[in-house]
C-alpha cells in the first residue's frame, strides 16, 4: 500500500475523532434514544413513551433494590419487558428482563447525558470475531475508563449524573459485574467447553465467593422462560484441575519425532496461508490504486458521481488496510523450526512442567496459552442422572474420554453406593477417584469417612458405622481368619477404628473375646 493511501486512511480516523470533539455523535445510540442523522448527528429521546417510562423505571428500581438480579426478577414478575435495539437496525424489540440487560442500562453513561467515545479498541492482534453479525471483523477489548473521551450535556439525560455514577459504582462492586477479561480470567478452559447434548458452546460466568472470584461453565440450552434455568453448569474449580492434569500428563510423555513432524506441518500450513494473504493484499492494493485513479479522473462538478467514487476509494483503502494487517500478523506467527538442542531442552522441560505450572510467577494467561496449544475442545455429555462423560479433543484429532462427577451429584453417588452396601471409607475412596473435593470449611480437601457420613446424614440416611464395623469383624472371625489376617483385611478395605487410627491386634482380640471363641493362630503374650 502506498504512503498516500495509508495517510488517507489514517486521516479518515482522525477526522472522526475531530467530529466527536465538536459534539457530533459518530456511533449508534443506545435503546431509548434515536439519532437525527446528518448533518447534526444529535440524539433525542425515543418518541415512544413506553420506552422512556421503562428505562426510567429500571433506574428507579435499581436505586431501591440495589441488585441487578432483583430488578430483573421484579420486572419479570410484573410482566414488564425491556426494550432493545434491533440488531439489523430499524426499530425496537421487547424482550424478557435479564440481569445482563439491566446492567447494560444502569452502567451506560449515555443515559446520564454524556457522549462516550473510545470505550473499546479493535485490533487483529486480538483475533477475529467467529460468530454473529460482526463475524470476520477484528476483536475489540475494553479500554480503561481513564482513556475514554466524554462530552458533557450532549443530549437530554434519563438520570442525573451524580445518581448515575453512584449506581454505576454499586453495579461494579456487585457479584454480577465481577467479570474477568478473556485470556486473563481465572477460568482456564474458557471458550473451549462445549455441551455435547445441545451442541452449544458453554459460556463462562464469574461470581464472587467471599474474598475470591469463582467461575462456572454454563450451557444456555433451549429454554422458553429465563426462570427455567440452564441446561447444565459445571464449576471451574473442578474442571480446570481435571483438564490441566491430563495436559501435564501429555507433556511428560512428549515424543520428539512427533513434535518435529507437527511443527513442520504447522509451518507449511502457515506459509501457505501467509502466501494466500499476501496475494489478497496485493489485489486489494491494486483495487485501491484503481479507485484513486478513477477519482482523480472524475469531474468534481458532478457531485453525485464524485461522492460515489470517493466512497469507493474509502472502502478500498479500508479493505487494503485490513489485508495488510492480516498479512503482517500472519508473518509474525509463522512457527520457526526447532533445532535438536532445543527439542532436547523441551523434552527435559516437559518433566518439570508440574513445577512450572504451580510456580507463583506463572499467570492464568500463561496456563491458558499452554492449554490452548494442545486442547481444541472439551465436551460434556450426560451419561446418566449422576455421572458425566468428558471428552478432550486434542489438536490433531486425538480424543480422550474420561468419567466425571459434577459437584452437585456427589451426595447422590454417595447415597447410591451406600444403598449397594459400600462402606464410608470405600465411598470416600470412590468420590476422591472421581475428583471429588469437599465443601465448606474443609473446601478443596479429599473426602474421608467422616465427611461421607455427614453428607449421608444430611440426606436423611442413617449410618450406624460402629455396628457395621463390629459385624464385619465378627463375620471375618467366624470365617476362620486369624487376628493378623483380620487386621490386614480391615486395612486393605480402608476401614479404620477412627479417622487416622487403624485397627490393631488388641481391638480384634477384644471382639474375639466378646464372641467367646479362640481366634486361630498364636496369641502373643503381653
Amino acid at each position: 500500500m502506498s504512503t498516500k493511501m495509508m495517510n488517507g486512511f489514517r486521516d479518515c480516523g482522525e477526522s472522526k475523532k475531530a467530529l466527536v470533539k465538536k459534539g457530533f455523535a459518530m456511533s449508534r445510540p443506545p435503546v431509548g434514544y434515536v439519532s437525527l442523522g446528518k448533518p447534526t448527528r444529535q440524539w433525542v429521546k425515543d418518541p415512544d413513551p413506553a420506552v422512556q417510562q421503562t428505562i426510567t423505571e429500571v433506574f428507579t428500581l435499581y436505586e431501591r433494590l440495589r441488585s441487578l438480579r432483583r430488578v430483573a426478577a421484579h420486572l419479570r414478575d410484573a410482566g414488564i419487558l425491556l426494550p432493545a435495539n434491533r440488531r439489523t437496525g430499524g426499530g425496537v424489540v421487547w424482550r424478557p428482563a435479564l440481569a445482563r440487560s439491566v446492567a447494560r442500562i444502569v452502567t451506560n453513561p449515555h443515559y446520564a447525558g454524556y457522549y462516550c467515545w473510545g470505550k473499546k479498541h479493535a485490533s487483529l492482534l486480538f483475533g477475529r470475531v467467529e460468530r454473529g453479525p460482526n463475524r470476520g471483523r477484528a476483536k475489540a477489548r475494553s479500554v480503561p475508563r481513564e482513556q475514554w473521551h466524554f462530552i458533557d450535556n450532549h443530549h437530554e439525560p434519563y438520570i442525573e449524573p451524580d445518581r448515575f455514577w453512584r449506581m454505576r459504582a454499586l453495579a461494579e462492586r456487585s457479584t454480577f459485574r465481577r467479570q474477568q477479561p478473556p485470556l486473563r480470567g481465572a477460568a482456564l478452559v474458557q471458550g473451549l467447553v462445549w455441551c455435547g447434548d445441545c451442541d452449544r458452546r458453554m459460556y463462562t460466568r464469574y461470581w464472587k465467593h467471599r474474598d475470591r472470584i469463582a467461575a462456572n461453565y454454563v450451557c444456555p440450552g433451549p429454554r422458553t422462560d429465563p426462570r427455567d434455568g440452564n441446561c447444565r453448569y459445571h464449576s471451574a474449580l473442578r474442571i480446570d484441575p481435571f483438564v490441566a492434569a491430563r495436559v501435564l500428563d501429555v507433556l511428560r510423555g512428549l515424543d520428539l519425532d512427533l513434535v518435529r513432524a507437527t511443527l513442520d506441518r504447522l509451518r507449511n500450513e502457515s506459509e501457505a496461508r501467509t502466501a494466500h494473504l499476501g496475494q489478497g493484499w496485493q489485489i486489494a492494493e491494486r483495487e485501491a490504486k484503481t479507485a484513486e485513479e478513477r477519482l482523480k479522473a472524475a469531474d468534481p462538478r458532478n457531485e453525485r458521481v464524485f461522492r460515489l467514487l470517493e466512497s469507493e476509494l474509502e472502502t478500498a483503502l479500508a479493505k487494503a488496510a485490513r489485508r495488510k494487517a492480516e498479512y503482517d500478523l500472519a508473518l509474525r506467527v509463522i512457527p520457526t523450526p526447532f533445532s535438536d538442542d532445543e527439542l532436547g531442552r523441551l523434552h527435559t522441560l516437559g518433566q518439570d512442567y508440574a513445577f512450572i505450572w504451580d510456580a507463583p510467577s506463572t499467570t492464568h494467561q500463561d496456563r491458558k496459552r499452554l492449554i490452548r496449544c494442545l486442547v481444541e475442545r472439551v465436551v460434556f455429555r450426560r451419561r446418566d442422572d449422576i455421572e458425566v462423560e468428558i471428552e478432550i479433543v486434542w489438536h490433531g484429532g486425538e480424543r480422550t474420554r474420561l468419567d466425571f462427577l459434577p459437584l452437585g451429584n456427589v451426595r447422590k453417588l454417595a447415597k447410591r453406593l451406600h444403598e449397594r452396601g459400600a462402606w464410608p471409607e470405600e465411598i470416600a475412596t470412590a468420590l476422591t477417584a472421581y475428583g471429588g473435593i469437599t465443601r465448606g470449611r474443609r473446601r478443596g480437601t479429599p473426602y474421608d469417612a467422616q465427611v461421607v457420613i455427614k453428607s449421608l446424614r444430611d440426606l436423611g440416611v442413617s449410618v450406624d458405622v460402629r455396628r457395621r464395623k463390629t459385624e464385619l469383624i465378627r463375620a471375618l472371625l467366624r470365617d476362620g481368619l486369624s487376628v493378623d489376617q483380620v487386621v490386614e483385611e480391615m486395612k486393605g478395605r480402608g476401614v479404620e477404628m477412627r479417622a487416622g487410627q487403624p485397627y490393631t491386634r488388641r481391638h480384634i482380640l477384644y471382639h474375639a473375646s466378646r464372641l467367646r471363641v479362640s481366634p486361630p493362630g498364636p496369641i502373643r503374650s503381653k
